[in-house]
């Protein structure tokens, strides 16, 4: 990755380069590397940050999970939103410059399962993110990285359900009557009301495998 290495050294992680000279101190829990502009995911103390090429803190802080938003492959590299950060429950979206991008107040949402925290948050055809998140009042919704409401803040939770290839193709809502199925290929960039879609309210519960 680059021109330098990942080492272990005493149970700790650190950079060399191609001499094995050491570039900095080892004493990182993990390092990971992604495949943008060069940039490495590195944990310590259970905090996560992205190093640039210089091995400089890239997000100008210390997060729980950083998570990378894939878009399509036609919008490598032109997407606004590509991560999501999460820090003491809160989390945020960022732009490929590591900068905030406004949701209009609301707060996105964040899973976890068996410890690990997951993104629910999706790069559209159109290029916007589209990230379910909660209003003021705890009603769950969707808005995209332009600032447009996509699905109305109107529901009281909401589940992802992957398909045979691992994305999510469909979601379920929940409202006072129930649970029911929305395809996200309904969303695309306007406000939609998904009771318009659903074919009746088909489960009163839902857990997760």
């Amino acid at each position: 990755h680059g021109s330098l290495l990942i080492a272990e050294k005493d149970g700790k992680y650190g950079f060399v380069d191609a001499d094995l000279k050491p570039q900095g101190d080892f004493v990182y829990d993990d390092i990971d590397t992604w495949s943008v502009a060069d940039h490495y995911l590195v944990e310590k103390g259970g905090k996560q940050q992205l190093l640039n090429a210089d091995l400089k803190n890239a997000t100008s802080g210390s997060f729980d999970s950083i998570q990378k938003l894939a878009p399509p492959e036609t919008l490598m590299g032109s997407h606004p939103a590509a991560y999501l950060v999460t820090d003491n429950g809160t989390a945020r979206v960022l732009d490929r410059q590591f900068r905030p991008i406004d949701l209009m107040g609301y707060r996105p949402i964040v899973l976890t399962d068996f410890g690990a925290t997951y993104p629910t948050a999706r790069v559209l055809p159109n290029g916007n993110t589209l990230v379910w998140a909660t209003d003021a009042q705890g009603k769950v919704g969707a808005v995209d990285s332009a600032g447009h409401v996509l699905v109305p803040f109107a529901y009281e939770d909401f589940a992802e359900c992957a398909d045979a290839s691992g994305d999510s193709a469909y979601v379920l809502l929940r409202d006072a009557k129930g649970w029911f199925f929305v395809s996200v290929a309904d969303i695309q960039g306007t406000t939609t009301n998904p009771e318009c879609d659903a074919k009746g309210h088909d489960y009163e519960t839902v857990t997760h495998p």
